[in-house]
């Protein structure tokens, strides 16, 4: 089935969003879609680590 981080979290409930860039290898190399994945990322990181009864920003 899933054999990805991707894969694993959507299994395990985590909430999750799979970012693609076609015009990218293994590694996000070009500007832009460096800046957006931080975003996405860090966002998520944000959601994700928040202490329990905290209310989000």
């Amino acid at each position: 089935m899933y054999a990805n981080a991707f894969g694993t979290a959507q299994l395990r409930g985590i909430p999750s969003r799979f970012l693609y860039f076609p015009n990218e290898g293994h590694w996000i190399l070009k500007p832009q879609n460096v800046i957006l994945w931080q975003r996405v990322f860090f966002d998520w990181l944000g959601r994700t680590l928040k202490p329990e009864g905290t209310v989000a920003k």
